[in-house]
């Protein structure tokens, strides 16, 4: 058995075409192979990824880049094209040994692609993920919620962790984890994008942590 909730224990069908689920935080790599492999088929309307702590998570098969990879090239880019949104808190560089350096390096991996936007909240603690699809695989849409942020150590089950899936549009708790994000909007303190790196001639870590702190 791995952790308390193996991935087979707590399986629900809601209705023909949407499961509920507990697993642990291998379910980050499932959501990051799915994104890939759905991006690859051009099935991807738009993908929220929320969490406090974000890493290139490089030790994984399905890392951070391989994502960003599959979508800068399945994707016809252009001014208004926006398909990743994500909301983190700022990083700062002596945080937790080091960790602060990976969570400032993975925000701008994501923000060197046109396809990203990134929204700063620095009391966030809620970790949800979402990718919308163009057809109805899964059911329309797959999300995650529970305490796992987007980092290695999730996945890799050092932390334990509990996830909740949810396959299918129309679940009622979906929308109501969805509604959620709205309540964190008034809370964002800086969106930024590739245009705001260029703009403010951000080109490593320490400029991106300082435009971060400024006010």
């Amino acid at each position: 058995m791995k952790g308390l909730f193996p991935q087979s224990l707590i399986q629900v069908l809601v209705s023909p075409a949407s499961f509920v689920r507990i697993t642990d935080g291998q379910g980050i790599t499932k959501f990051c192979r799915i994104v890939c492999e759905q991006v690859r088929s051009k099935n991807v309307h738009q993908i929220i990824i929320v969490s406090p702590w974000i890493t290139p998570r490089t030790k994984s098969e399905y890392n951070l880049q391989k994502m960003m990879d599959s979508m800068a090239r399945s994707h016809k880019v252009n001014k208004d094209t926006v398909l990743l949104t994500v909301a983190t808190r700022p990083p700062k560089l002596d945080d937790f040994m080091g960790s602060g350096i990976s969570h400032a390096k993975a925000i701008l991996q994501l923000l060197k692609h046109p396809i990203c936007s990134v929204d700063i909240i620095p009391s966030l603690h809620t970790k949800l993920y979402y990718i919308q699809f163009k057809d109805d695989f899964m059911g329309g849409s797959f999300t995650i919620f529970g305490s796992a942020n987007w980092t290695w150590q999730a996945e890799s089950n050092t932390n334990h962790e509990t996830l909740l899936e949810i396959q299918g549009q129309e679940e009622r708790i979906t929308e109501m984890f969805l509604h959620t994000l709205k309540d964190l909007r008034p809370m964002v303190t800086k969106k930024i994008t590739s245009r705001t790196l260029v703009r403010e001639g951000i080109d490593d870590i320490h400029k991106l942590c300082e435009y971060l702190a400024s006010s």
